[in-house]
């Protein structure tokens, strides 16, 4: 779901308090980065989620120019490296894979997969021109 205000009303969560105690919080925090994100590439990209049968996916993949990249969001303090991220980057041909969380560093867990932080995300995909704006 991509509105998050829909998901909590839905889950009958009716203070903040109460959703980061709720086990789907994870879902909630993606969903809405995921449609911050979208709505800053440019309208005639779409986006796409992929998962294979064998369990590999990824969050979002985006077709920028000739180039794909991919981004996980994950709502923990210290992400790392998975199978699937490897997976991915090979299957799908990735230009970079990038994982957005709430933490408050930006750093490379390998030579094509780094990490933003919620808080710059939308500035550090600025300088690398993947989007022309940051106004969320």
């Amino acid at each position: 779901m991509r509105d998050s205000g829909i998901l909590h009303t839905l889950l009958g969560i009716k203070e903040s308090m109460a959703m980061f105690a709720h086990p789907k919080v994870g879902f909630s925090w993606e969903g809405f980065v995921i449609e911050q994100l979208i709505r800053l590439i440019p309208s005639d990209q779409p986006p796409y989620f992929y998962k294979t049968h064998g369990g590999t996916e990824l969050d979002l993949l985006l077709h920028l120019g000739t180039k794909r990249y991919g981004f996980e969001f994950k709502m923990n303090d210290q992400p790392t490296l998975t199978k699937s991220m490897h997976m991915v980057l090979d299957d799908l041909e990735l230009e970079k894979l990038f994982i957005v969380y709430p933490g408050k560093n930006h750093f490379r867990l390998h030579p094509k997969i780094e990490t933003l932080p919620v808080t710059d995300w939308a500035g550090v995909l600025q300088n690398e021109g993947l989007i022309t704006a940051t106004f969320i």
